[in-house]
């Protein structure tokens, strides 16, 4: 399923914003859901997420609930619709866990986000990401 990764940090006034890119393509002649995972810092704050599919239509993540987000994502999925849930698990706060739901056969997606955080320098020269 995931074909590349790209990770990007850019740091400016001691907030770095790290940018991870992962495309996935669905070879398959039906449609998958997609399980997967991603480490989160504690000090970590989700800027974005966009989801890119093959065709250039991009959808960007909306914040709610976490509940209400589980009932979105189960009706979209009944309902035949590409859709993506992320959320912080409560059992490893540490990891973002992310599903794709009806992920239609023989088309490609990008999935990015984006999280900041502050950082701090020492010896004028060093940043440290935790």
């Amino acid at each position: 399923y995931i074909t590349k990764e790209m990770i990007e940090i850019e740091i400016i006034d001691g907030i770095a914003r790290y940018t991870i890119e992962q495309f996935y393509c669905n070879f398959y002649n039906e449609a998958k859901q997609v399980i997967f995972a991603l480490p989160k810092y504690n000090k970590d704050v989700i800027e974005s997420l966009v989801v890119t599919f093959s065709d250039g239509t991009q959808v960007f993540s909306e914040i709610v609930e976490k509940l209400e987000a589980e009932k979105i994502y189960k009706e979209n999925v009944e309902k035949g619709n590409t859709v993506i849930l992320a959320n912080i698990n409560d059992l490893s706060p540490d990891m973002l866990i992310c599903k794709i739901g009806n992920f239609l056969p023989q088309t490609s997606l990008k999935v990015k986000f984006s999280f900041i955080q502050k950082i701090s320098c020492s010896m004028n020269k060093l940043w440290e990401l935790r």
